[in-house]
């Protein structure tokens, strides 16, 4: 007697395969970096062959996208409903910068091997960070600006100052504490508004 077909159940079994890679591909590109990962050593880690690899994502941009996103969803998460109950804007700003450095030091992983300057899904994911992080900005600055009109140059400056490459580098020099960087992060926003 022949086997019955279910649908359904291969579905769900390519879903979990999927996902089998997708994770075996994000801890390689922590470690390693996409540019340094191959499917040979996607297969390996996700212990299945290399044509499943291949299967599921014939395409690298498809990886890549898959893996973004899968990343993405894990990230601490950046919401405006930080900001309820904080009336003073130093405390608004300290609760961005906090929320920013928490996620630069999720990201770091990934962003540290350059693929934000190559990689088009990695590109994308930060512009939609980036809009999400003007749109904090705003936000935590209400206090000096009520009607949301954050001047360019004070946005722009705020943008650098809470980016990952300036995290990234306080965190290189070593000897300086997660909550010294908040602290300097935070000061140097509030008088750049004059606070």
């Amino acid at each position: 007697m022949p086997r019955s077909y279910n649908s359904e159940k291969r579905k769900q079994l390519e879903g979990e395969m999927r996902q089998k890679i997708v994770k075996a591909t994000v801890k390689l590109h922590a470690e390693k970096g996409p540019a340094a990962t191959s499917y040979k050593d996607i297969a390996k880690k996700a212990d299945v062959a290399i044509p499943t690899v291949y299967k599921h994502f014939p395409e690298l941009g498809g990886l890549f996208y898959a893996c973004t996103r899968h990343a993405a969803m894990q990230a601490p998460a950046q919401s405006e409903d930080v900001f309820s109950g904080l009336s003073s804007l130093r405390e608004r700003v300290a609760a961005l910068v906090h929320m920013r450095c928490k996620a630069h030091a999720y990201f770091d992983p990934w962003l540290r091997w350059g693929g934000e300057r190559v990689i088009p899904e990695v590109i994308s994911l930060l512009q939609e960070d980036n809009a999400m992080a003007r749109k904090l900005i705003v936000k935590s600055l209400s206090p000096a600006y009520p009607k949301g009109n954050v001047p360019k140059e004070i946005m722009s400056m705020t943008l650098i100052l809470i980016g990952y490459h300036t995290w990234a580098n306080l965190q290189a020099e070593g000897g300086i504490t997660q909550k010294q960087i908040e602290t300097y992060l935070t000061n140097s926003i509030c008088k750049l508004i004059g606070e």
